[in-house]
């Protein structure tokens, strides 16, 4: 969860009842690696802050 919402569950939402294209899914793919990378990290600077 980033800013209070579930980012790759409402991209989702959005689309509902639309056909995803090839880009459309390539777009997902690229920025749910980079909310893991994110979250990782924001996970990482905590550990260090304590």
């Amino acid at each position: 969860m980033i800013g209070g919402y579930q980012v790759c569950d409402k991209w989702l939402k959005d689309r509902r009842g639309s056909m995803l294209g090839y880009d459309d899914i390539e777009h997902y793919k690229e920025f749910s690696v980079a909310l893991a990378e994110t979250i990782r990290l924001m996970a990482d600077n905590r550990l260090e802050a304590t």
